[in-house]
């Protein structure tokens, strides 16, 4: 009988893998999002010398730019290294 595993990009998966590994990465990036854009809004927030639009400033800013950027970074970091189990031998 077939080996039930699956090679795909090189990378060894068993059924139902795939599919748990793409949902963790959402699920960190949803959360690398929101963390983001929250660091984004209070680092403008504190050190901006606007003082005109500072708090439109700080939410576009968290936003458009840091919330997106950590949103990659952990989607990345989650399907490069989460859903990895172990080969039993």
């Amino acid at each position: 009988m077939a080996d039930p595993s699956v090679t795909r990009l090189g990378l060894h998966l068993r059924s139902g893998d795939e599919m748990r590994r793409i949902g963790i990465g959402l699920l960190s990036g949803a959360g690398g999002y929101l963390s983001g854009a929250v660091a984004g809004y209070l680092l403008v927030w504190t050190f901006s010398g606007n003082v005109h639009d500072r708090e439109l400033e700080a939410a576009m800013t968290g936003a458009y730019i840091v919330g997106p950027a950590v949103a990659v970074v952990a989607l990345a970091l989650a399907l490069a290294l989460g859903g990895r189990r172990a080969e039993s031998r």
